[in-house]
């Protein structure tokens, strides 16, 4: 969670500080930047400590093999599943990745319009307002941020 809050406030600084960086737009097209810095702004929000979370582990009933993680926002919970702990810890589909995916769900109401880098990035192109609704738009933004 560390490593999610700390390239978060990355995250939050590059579209604050350049709302039309290559970046930004690679990930969320021609959405409006203060739509992408309010969800990350409440992402960032959520994940301060206290995290105020039902946080799970493995849960069986809801874990499939496919899965690393799952949130509600109504219940403020957040899972992770076994695949999270195969995740690389750096690189895309990442362990604080998927918790920054999570975290969007809980913190700024996003949803799953597309799943995985290519499809993020053809969202971003096609429907600029659903990118910024996605969370994997969210997760790779964050993951490739430019260093």
């Amino acid at each position: 969670m560390a490593q999610a809050r700390l390239r978060v406030g990355g995250a939050v600084h590059l579209v604050r500080n350049d709302p039309r960086h290559p970046h930004v737009r690679r990930w969320f097209g021609d959405a409006p930047p203060s739509l992408v810095l309010a969800t990350l702004e409440a992402t960032a929000e959520a994940m301060a400590p206290p995290l105020g979370l039902d946080l799970r582990c493995n849960d069986a009933l809801h874990c499939s093999t496919d899965r690393a993680g799952y949130s509600s926002p109504t219940g403020r919970l957040l899972a992770v599943c076994p695949r999270f702990f195969s995740a690389p810890a750096e690189g895309l589909d990442s362990r604080y990745g998927i918790l920054i995916h999570e975290m969007t769900h809980i913190a700024g109401n996003t949803d799953d319009h597309a799943y995985h880098p290519h499809r993020a990035e053809q969202l971003s192109k096609a429907a600029p307002l659903r990118a910024a609704d996605n969370a994997d738009n969210y997760e790779y933004f964050v993951e490739t941020l430019p260093r």
